[in-house]
């Protein structure tokens, strides 16, 4: 749910057009409106709010309805999809993990097949059968393993 939203949030590079310090100075941020179409909670409506003039001796600028962000909401928002990051993480690992095994498991049967395929070499009719079974369970066993290399 945070990380969706957070996802979707679209960064902006923009100028304040009420600063006075340095009217050319660039922030990066999210822009209040587009935001609160996102997270609504993240921001608040100041119904009035009134910015020094640009310069000296000039008229105050007013503002209706600003929409201000909410930047604590925010920064929550932002831990909430930084949990869930974390908790994917800890699942694909536990994947990762868990398909490391079986391709151990599978070499290990591998050699075992490779060892009766060698001592099968005099002709005997059951160890020939044994031949084809461990040829067979190898076959299978690289397959398995492709499809693990796959995903």
């Amino acid at each position: 749910m945070h990380l969706d939203s957070i996802r979707m949030l679209p960064i902006s590079t923009f100028r304040l057009s009420y600063e006075r310090t340095d009217a050319n100075r660039k922030r990066v941020g999210v822009i209040g409106p587009e935001l609160a179409a996102i997270i609504p909670d993240a921001v608040d409506i100041v119904p009035k709010r009134t910015l020094p003039p640009r310069e000296k001796g000039g008229k105050p600028i007013q503002l209706q309805n600003f929409p201000s962000v909410n930047e604590q909401t925010l920064f929550m928002m932002n831990i909430g999809a930084t949990q869930e990051l974390a908790k994917l993480l800890s699942e694909l690992e536990e994947g990762v993990d868990d398909q490391l095994s079986q391709i151990a498991s599978m070499y290990g049967e591998v050699k075992q097949l490779e060892q009766i395929l060698s001592a099968s070499s005099d002709g005997d009719g059951e160890l020939r059968m044994r031949e084809a079974a461990a040829k067979a369970e190898i076959a299978k066993n690289e397959m398995e393993m492709e499809i693990f290399r796959e995903t």
